[in-house]
């Protein structure tokens, strides 16, 4: 149950935020915010993690993965623990848990502050900066990728075209291989927590769109979400045949 104490931090409150700044569905922020929860309670002394977890949502924490002896010790170490926890590399294991930590001490800065951090953690506790396309900016949202950033994203994408607006990519299969692509790619989202917009245009043609909402145009999540996309289709073993 939380509490009502309005100083901490509420689940809900908590998850949504990530999300809508992550560009995550409700469970994916759930999980990246257990994710870093649980990783931070296993970096503090016995004293700061009793402290730390008490003005937390029990929700976020299982106590047996918390008490398991494994501290990350240095910042690699604690990306890394969050990367396996959310399955994602170390870059996007950054930017989640940067994402949750920052927006806990927008929500609760007493407690975080209150807590003897490692001095490798403060480097998390504000929102992720502008730069590269891939962290998010003073708004709490991934920025848009710069003209260059595009069209060094579409070199690496043959398939894809676009603008700072979207990415798109028409594939055109028999009817029931097609079918099964898309199935595949519907997948994605409870994999990732987001998947690309499907236009089925006739039987045998699909027009996917992938673009970030919140910002109105692509970032980098897009991109990573388009390579997504493209390993999805040669896994359902269209690849060769796709436009």
């Amino acid at each position: 149950m939380e509490s009502d104490n309005p100083g901490w931090i509420r689940y809900r409150d908590l998850v949504n935020e990530v999300g809508r700044r992550a560009d995550l569905d409700f469970d994916h922020a759930r999980l990246a915010a257990e994710a870093t929860t649980t990783v931070l309670a296993r970096a503090l002394d016995k004293k700061n993690r009793r402290q730390f977890l008490d003005g937390v949502p029990t929700e976020l924490h299982d106590d047996y993965a918390i008490n398991v002896p494994y501290d990350p010790e240095n910042l690699d170490g604690f990306l890394n623990q969050v990367g396996t926890i959310v399955h994602r590399e170390r870059d996007q294991a950054r930017y989640q848990a940067q994402t949750v930590l920052s927006t806990m001490a927008e929500q609760d800065r007493d407690l975080i502050e209150s807590l003897e951090l490692p001095d490798y953690v403060h480097d998390l506790l504000t929102p992720p900066p502008v730069g590269g396309g891939l962290v998010a900016g003073a708004t709490g949202h991934p920025p848009p990728l710069t003209d260059e950033e595009l069209r060094e994203a579409l070199a690496r994408l043959p398939l894809w075209s676009g603008d700072r607006r979207a990415l798109m990519r028409t594939i055109v299969l028999p009817p029931e291989n097609l079918d099964r692509v898309l199935i595949r790619l519907i997948q994605l989202r409870n994999e990732v927590g987001r998947a690309p917009h499907i236009g089925r245009q006739a039987p045998d043609t699909a027009i996917l769109v992938v673009r970030t909402t919140n910002v109105d145009a692509v970032t980098r999540l897009d991109v990573e979400l388009a390579h997504r996309v493209d390993a999805a289709v040669l896994e359902a073993g269209a690849g060769m045949a796709s436009g």
